[in-house]
């Protein structure tokens, strides 16, 4: 509470008169300031690439959209923010909703379709290495192997866009038949099908209705790639697997090792 006063103040000049903690990812703690802004502290993180500059040059191409909250301040050297509040918002349901998936292939077309200009690359192949690596953990697996060379030859192959990368359950909010997408500490450029899978396997939506939804909303019916996009899903499941064992091997924290389980237990349907 006394970083969130200090930070808040050091931002505004003003005094919070009441600072309430509210939902934070896995990297940051977030407070809500006398009912009205959200305050992100970022915590200290050992992902080496985790650009702030990036993550605010995605937070102002975004901007216009309407997809994301009013940003009202950004260090672009920690990380710290300070949006406005959004009252009455809901996270995904639990299954998510027809609705709600339709809105959120409404978004991705919209973030896709973005010039991402000055955006690094979020290159999922080098951070599968490097996640691999820091796992201390070798499946060699022919299945993997073959999923991991299709992934490089479609990367090598499609155009590639503005990506969110990181879809989970509490970056996606519902208010009045909109939705908003915050967070965008991963975004980069990236192929589209990362984002799709993203949102699938981050939320366990395993329902073949909801996910023939969501791809006929955002293909709008035509040239689904659907074997493309399962293979994604699988490789995302690696992809996060070996990132939440490696963040287990450096931290100890247990939250890291849930996650390694829940990625294995997809994992081991293949």
């Amino acid at each position: 509470m006394k970083q969130a006063r200090t930070l808040y103040y050091q931002i505004t000049g003003l005094e919070a008169h009441t600072i309430v903690p509210i939902h934070g990812g896995l990297n940051s703690v977030n407070y809500l300031i006398n009912g009205e802004f959200v305050l992100r502290c970022k915590n200290p993180t050992v992902d080496t690439r985790y650009d702030p500059q990036n993550e605010y040059l995605a937070e102002r191409l975004v901007a216009p959209t309407g997809l994301v909250p009013k940003l009202l301040h950004f260090d672009q050297d920690s990380g710290d923010k300070l949006t406005a509040f959004m009252p009455k918002t809901a996270f995904l349901s639990r299954p998510p909703t027809i609705d709600e998936v339709k809105l959120v292939a409404a978004a991705l077309r919209t973030l896709h379709g973005l010039k991402p200009d000055g955006l690094s690359p979020f290159d999922p192949l080098a951070r599968y290495e490097i996640y691999k690596a820091a796992s201390q953990i070798e499946t060699p697996s022919h299945n993997e192997k073959k999923i991991v060379e299709y992934v490089v030859e479609r990367l090598g192959h499609d155009p590639l866009v503005f990506a969110h990368n990181d879809l989970v359950r509490g970056n996606i909010l519902f208010k009045d038949d909109r939705v908003f997408i915050i967070d965008f500490e991963y975004a980069g450029i990236n192929h589209p099908l990362f984002d799709l899978a993203s949102f699938i396997t981050e939320n366990n939506i395993d329902d073949p209705t909801l996910i023939k939804v969501f791809l006929t909303a955002y293909y709008q019916e035509k040239n689904i790639p659907w074997r493309d996009f399962e293979v994604f899903c699988r490789f995302l499941d690696y992809l996060w697997y070996y990132w939440a064992q490696g963040m287990f091997v450096t931290t100890g924290q247990s939250i890291f090792k849930t996650i390694a389980r829940l990625k294995w237990s997809r994992i081991k349907k293949y």
